[in-house]
């Protein structure tokens, strides 16, 4: 059984207001490092992607990059239909380059657990300042205003990015990438 997407819409607004034990979870805290999901079901959505091993050759163990896989994924909702919902599965997902998620593109995890997007250990690049940026800095995640071409220039993402967002997804930065 899952959670029709209309319903989704309106509990991913409410979901940032609530707390866990509002939202009707045990009193059982996960082990350290895990966190509870808000979306323990996948839903269902036909006009959605679901990051996952079928529909894209990825494992969700954290131990092969799925950088290009990801990439891949986001770049497909945005072709698509211009906007969309990538549904990410419980799992760790290794990356080791910034990913660029362009407007009106949302990332969204699912399952018992949130899964957790790992910038890998001494990732290249995110050891030193970025002399091309204004902010000198790396980003496991840039919002930006269109998909990114190879070679081109990132452009920041504006005001009508409004609906762009990663949601139940927990982050971790590898060792010597801050």
């Amino acid at each position: 059984m899952s959670l029709p997407a209309k319903a989704f819409l309106l509990f991913s607004v409410l979901g940032g207001l609530l707390s866990g034990s509002a939202r009707g979870q045990s009193g059982s805290q996960p082990p350290p490092g895990e966190s509870p999901s808000f979306f323990p079901l996948r839903m269902e959505d036909s006009s959605a992607l679901y990051f996952t091993p079928e529909q894209f050759g990825i494992s969700a163990d954290g131990k092969r990059d799925v950088s290009d896989a990801l990439q891949r994924a986001i770049n497909l909702v945005k072709t698509k239909n211009n906007f969309g919902i990538l549904f990410i599965p419980e799992g760790r997902y290794r990356i080791s380059r910034t990913i660029y998620i362009p407007t009106a593109v949302r990332l969204i995890g699912y399952g018992k657990k949130r899964p957790r997007i790992i910038l890998q250990d001494d990732a290249p690049g995110f050891q030193s300042p970025d002399s091309t940026d204004k902010g000198k800095a790396r980003y496991m995640f840039w919002f930006t205003s269109q998909i990114v071409q190879p070679g081109e220039p990132v452009h920041d993402a504006g005001a009508s990015t409004f609906y762009s967002a990663l949601e139940n997804i927990d982050l971790e930065i590898g060792k010597d990438d801050s």
